[in-house]
């Protein structure tokens, strides 16, 4: 990276790959969108503490997706497992009971499927691509 703050181009190191490119910038940007959404949940009286330390975490993932490093594959992995998980958890009695107790009609069968199946494959997808791309990621921090 050059002396001048304005060079940025040693901050982003991108695959030459593209499928890799297009889900480092994907996963990248669901990291700072969620980020924002954390940020909401500040701003309605959440936690700071927990909620500012998420947030720092999902942008510092967000920037080491972006220089190709390990450890951000590695998170962004489990990140991604951690939402299909959820995504299976929501075909249980009990996140149905949770509508019935606040006198809410719980979510359609189809709709749960349909859902899950939209938010899924593309998680996956993304899973699959980092583990056959490993090896272009760097093991250096940042």
């Amino acid at each position: 990276m050059s002396g001048d703050p304005k060079d940025w181009s040693g901050m982003i190191v991108l695959s030459t790959n593209t499928m890799l490119r297009w889900t480092v910038l994907l996963s990248s940007a669901a990291s700072v969108a969620l980020a924002a959404a954390l940020i909401q949940w500040l701003a309605g009286g959440g936690s700071m503490l927990v909620l500012g330390i998420l947030i720092v975490v999902c942008l510092i993932n967000a920037l080491g997706l972006l220089r190709l490093t390990a450890w951000a594959r590695v998170s962004t992995t489990v990140v991604l497992w951690l939402v299909i998980i959820s995504l299976l958890g929501r075909f249980t009695p009990m996140y149905s009971a949770q509508y019935v107790d606040h006198g809410q009609v719980p979510p359609s069968l189809p709709y749960l499927i349909l859902s899950t199946v939209v938010i899924a494959i593309p998680c996956l997808a993304a899973i699959v691509i980092f583990r056959k791309h490993r090896e272009q990621f760097r093991r250096a921090w940042f």
